[in-house]
């Protein structure tokens, strides 16, 4: 796998998994085609699995920074919510690092399990 998937076919509700360390150019398609999402004008969903990734190193924290904050009227318009399945503290941390640089525009929850994931988003798009 590459550094991430993106699975649209439970649109509204969008699964990233992530996998192998990232590269700049991985990081770029990634963030584009997070932005392509946006361009359906409807409400959406976005579960963020993180069960096996691998460390982000500090410029791509900056990067997401950037691109939540270039983003921000967008994400409130349009993201009813994301669930980020982070198991492990070290991948929390990093989050949190994320949301230490730029705050989510949107409403969000970290869990466990997909299972958890999938529930809150759909409650998320309902309302």
């Amino acid at each position: 796998m590459a550094y991430y998937e993106l699975d649209r076919s439970a649109w509204p509700v969008v699964t990233v998994t992530f996998d192998d360390p990232p590269t700049d150019d991985a990081f770029e398609a990634y963030l584009s085609d997070l932005e392509a999402l946006y361009d359906e004008e409807e409400p959406f969903a976005l579960i963020f699995d993180a069960r096996t990734a691998s460390y982000l190193p500090s410029r791509y924290r900056q990067w997401q920074a950037d691109w939540i904050a270039d983003n921000e009227a967008m994400i409130e318009r349009y993201l009813a919510g994301t669930a980020y399945v982070i198991p492990t503290a070290v991948l929390r941390g990093v989050l949190r690092a994320v949301f230490a640089l730029q705050d989510q525009p949107s409403p969000y929850t970290i869990v466990g399990s997909m299972n958890e994931a999938r529930s809150w988003v759909e409650e998320q798009l309902s309302r």
